[in-house]
């Protein structure tokens, strides 16, 4: 093996997607509004108390994520958002309030997905 494995990329030896589970609880603030973040196994869920603290989402530049989006969706990772007692998919198939809520994650979503 020696010297011929310096120069090979780790990542490319093997055509399999990377394995990736979470679990664990994330709680803090966006702009003064509670926000939680709940992960178990293949599936993350965003809490917000108010619709105003997702509508916060709207301003964040998604390109920045684009690379995380795409992971998780060809990991097979769900993730949704729930604002008070409404559960808002996000992947793997983002519904009509994820649309208005974040345009352009949801371009971003369905363009990686067809």
């Amino acid at each position: 093996m020696g010297c011929e494995r310096c120069h090979e990329d780790p990542n490319a030896r093997h055509e399999r997607r990377p394995k990736l589970a979470a679990t664990g609880q994330l709680s803090g603030t966006l702009d003064g509004r509670p926000v939680e973040i709940i992960a178990r196994d293949k599936k993350l869920e965003l809490r917000f108390a108010k619709i105003a603290s997702a509508w916060k989402l709207r301003r964040i530049q998604f390109n920045s994520i684009a690379r995380a989006i795409k992971l998780l969706q060809d990991s097979k990772f769900e993730i949704s958002a729930r604002v008070g007692g409404v559960r808002i998919e996000v992947l793997p198939n983002p519904n009509f309030a994820m649309r208005f809520l974040a345009p352009d994650l949801y371009r971003m979503i369905q363009k990686g997905t067809n």
